[in-house]
């Protein structure tokens, strides 16, 4: 048995990037036998692991590994995670997220073009570490809370907070998410989870998804029609995905709401179409309403139980265009 490992496991929640193996590197030890280097692709929906072991007598495991992160043919940006586990010292990873690259931690020349580390919140797409595990030593990270607090503090330190331990663990698991929508630390909260959402004034009645359509109705067996996952949109903006279609979302056409497939990140009318500003429930601040972000004098109401983007001018409709946020 190796004195001690090193594993990163990353889930691409998008629904439509490719993380493809741009780089990896050992700066100490050996990849474990097995078939656990980098894989080469993660596509979205599925999940991929690597880990490391030490070699030698009182040695420990160091490496790093590089992703683009691609829409079709077209690169949006890169993500980097890195590991060291040493056989004296403290255990730690690092993560980052790039528009171009950034320098790796160890076994590199600077050369003066590469960023340092960083996550940049400018990309449609964003890493989020969600768990943490081990068999001995060090602590544990691994309540949404604490993760919560460690992004609050900060990219870097938020790293020291959420991973910076105090002494070696012998076998770490570092487990990281690809999530589609922008970074944003105070949004990771409603973004981790779906909801549900509750008509305010059919109250037995929630938003749901049937045949690719949106209406609302009462819940019943097939309970995955009515939860939506909060994707960060920017700004007080969100699109809500499905979560037993992820890569569909609700939008508007010709004023209906519908359940359709994603069209990737530059397909404007689609993103448009998909986004929708969250403002207080235009019948009691308490709920939610949704305004459509390229008809901004449009909700989504329900109208004989189906859902359509509308002006929202009378109390009717106003009533009709507010929902409880139900976990």
């Amino acid at each position: 048995m190796p004195a001690r490992v090193g594993r990163v496991v990353i889930l691409n929640r998008t629904s439509y990037f490719r993380l493809v193996k741009s780089f990896s590197h050992l700066c100490g030890g050996e990849w474990t036998p097995g078939g656990w280097e980098p894989p080469q692709v993660i596509e979205p929906g599925r999940s991929g692991g690597m880990q490391s072991e030490s070699d030698g007598v009182a040695t420990g495991t160091e490496g790093y590994a590089k992703y683009d992160v691609i829409w079709g043919a077209r690169r949006e940006g890169m993500i980097y995670v890195y590991w060291n586990n040493p056989y004296l010292g403290v255990t730690r990873p690092r993560f980052a997220t790039h528009a171009s690259d950034v320098l790796p931690d160890c076994d590199y020349a600077a050369s003066g073009d590469g960023s340092t580390f960083t996550v940049d919140k400018g990309l449609r797409f964003h890493l989020v570490p969600t768990a943490y595990r081990h068999s001995d030593g060090g602590g544990d990270i691994t309540a949404p809370g604490d993760l919560l607090a460690g992004f609050a503090a900060g990219p870097v330190g938020g790293i020291a907070l959420l991973f910076g331990l105090a002494g070696i663990v012998k076998d770490p698991i570092w487990e990281y998410e690809l999530r589609d929508g922008f970074f944003d630390s105070a949004f990771l909260s409603v973004a981790a989870a779906p909801w549900r959402f509750r008509s305010y004034n059919v109250p037995d009645r929630f938003i749901r998804h049937r045949n690719f359509a949106a209406e609302i109705s009462p819940e019943d067996a097939l309970r995955d029609d009515f939860r939506f996952t909060l994707v960060n949109r920017g700004a007080g903006l969100v699109g809500l995905r499905s979560v037993n279609f992820p890569d569909h979302y609700l939008r508007h056409q010709n004023a209906e709401v519908k359940l359709h497939r994603s069209g990737g990140p530059h397909d404007e009318l689609w993103w448009k179409d998909s986004t929708f500003r969250t403002v207080p429930g235009l019948a009691d601040a308490a709920g939610v309403s949704f305004q459509s972000v390229n008809y901004p004098d449009r909700y989504i109401r329900h109208r004989n139980y189906t859902l359509y983007t509308e002006p929202a001018t009378t109390p009717l409709a106003r009533a009709d265009a507010t929902f409880r946020r139900v976990p």
